[in-house]
């Protein structure tokens, strides 16, 4: 999944990072619909997952917890919806480091995140959507997390977050879509999948908001 609009430091550190030497990478980068939104501002970006995206030339296969990537390569990391992910494998969090250490002087990881959310309508059921999936797969799946959860296993990392903020993602999802992902699993009828399905088939579904944080290795190499 993509986010936009984007943060304007985002597409700051985008664009420098575009006019380097060193690569603009995406860890993860799943069905590849970031890659193919940042494309026309960064040509040269590339993708990490460990599968290829079947419409994405520029990728890499690899496993998100050690890229196949050389240390200091990269002017900008990017990792969007994938921490949470993560974090059932690497409880503190080891794998930023990884990433940080992909990163050439002065360059910088962006972290995405879908924000927790306790509303109603389409942005709670994405909420109520993506709690469901994380309880079915805990060891492959994490529930929403909070920016506090992660901004608390940085300096234990030797990382600092330099830039952090909010937004709302109007990236669109077609119900229909997400509602026939749902309809294999076979749903119990009255159960919370039914529920849920019977919620967005009434409601629709919308990403809502979420957080971002600009993460560098500290100065002074601290652990």
């Amino acid at each position: 999944m993509s986010f936009q609009p984007l943060p304007t430091p985002f597409l700051a550190a985008l664009e420098t990072a575009a006019a380097g030497h060193r690569g603009v990478v995406e860890i993860g980068c799943g069905d590849g619909d970031f890659l193919r939104l940042l494309r026309p501002r960064c040509p040269g970006i590339i993708g990490v997952d460990r599968v290829r995206p079947s419409e994405t030339t520029t990728a890499v296969v690899g496993d998100a917890l050690a890229p196949p990537l050389r240390p200091g390569c990269c002017d900008l990391v990017i990792a969007a919806n994938l921490v949470r992910h993560l974090v059932p494998r690497q409880r503190r969090c080891g794998f930023l480091a990884t990433w940080a250490g992909l990163l050439g002087p002065g360059g910088s990881l962006f972290v995405f995140e879908d924000a927790p959310r306790r509303s109603g309508g389409p942005e709670g059921n994405y909420g109520r959507l993506q709690d469901l999936l994380a309880r079915l797969a805990p060891d492959q799946r994490g529930g929403l997390l909070d920016r506090a959860a992660l901004l608390q296993r940085l300096p234990a990392l030797g990382l600092t977050a330099t830039a952090s903020g909010d937004g709302r993602n109007t990236w669109p999802l077609d119900a229909a879509v997400v509602l026939e992902f749902l309809e294999r699993g076979r749903p119990r009828v009255g159960g919370e999948v039914a529920q849920l399905m019977a919620r967005i088939a009434r409601q629709g579904i919308a990403c809502g908001p979420y957080w971002w944080v600009r993460i560098e290795r500290r100065e002074d190499g601290g652990s």
